[in-house]
């Protein structure tokens, strides 16, 4: 995505409601670690409505900053970094228990490659927010996966994870095609 000449890091002499945006990315950042934790502890109730705001407030983060006109690098770097966050820490839960490791492992190339994109943007100061299509899609899949873990048959969950996974691999490839040209 390229930003606009005009764009600022935060642009602190717009009205109030132009932040809101970023207070839900960071809202939905802080919220990343105990949604990992209910899971882990088996909370179900408490993790699914953490997963719900985090799947909502992925979705109003940015279409709010697009409708009134507030996007900033800021709000697209807490974007990228809570989205990471989540399944990250959500993705070790998995990967610890030993009835859904399997199901994790499909998860861990696309984390891994996700950590790196972040990691790299911040040490070089480059910019290191994934493009809209298609981690949009990628993200909801995830979601239902994680969803269908808790409540629907393992073979069900291996499908959605396997949806999920090929679209991380093309995710992938089409990240690095954005860096290298």
């Amino acid at each position: 995505m390229e930003l606009s000449v005009n764009e600022r890091a935060i642009n602190w002499g717009a009205p109030w409601y132009c932040h809101v945006p970023n207070l839900i990315s960071l809202a939905r950042l802080v919220s990343a670690i105990p949604a990992a934790l209910f899971l882990y502890f088996r909370f179900d109730a408490m993790f699914i409505l953490l997963m719900l705001f985090q799947m909502f407030g992925d979705k109003a983060d940015g279409m709010l900053a697009r409708g009134w006109g507030a996007e900033t690098r800021v709000g697209r770097k807490l974007d990228t970094t809570a989205d990471l966050l989540f399944f990250a820490s959500v993705g070790f839960v998995v990967l610890l228990n030993p009835a859904w490791n399997r199901i994790g492992l499909l998860y861990l190339p696309g984390i891994i490659f996700g950590i790196y994109v972040v990691f790299r943007g911040m040490v070089r100061g480059a910019e290191y927010s994934f493009p809209r299509r298609p981690i949009d899609h990628v993200s909801f899949v995830l979601y239902a996966a994680l969803a269908s873990l808790l409540y629907l048959p393992l073979w069900t969950t291996v499908a959605i994870a396997s949806v999920g996974a090929l679209l991380i691999f093309v995710s992938s490839i089409l990240l690095l095609r954005r860096a290298y040209t």
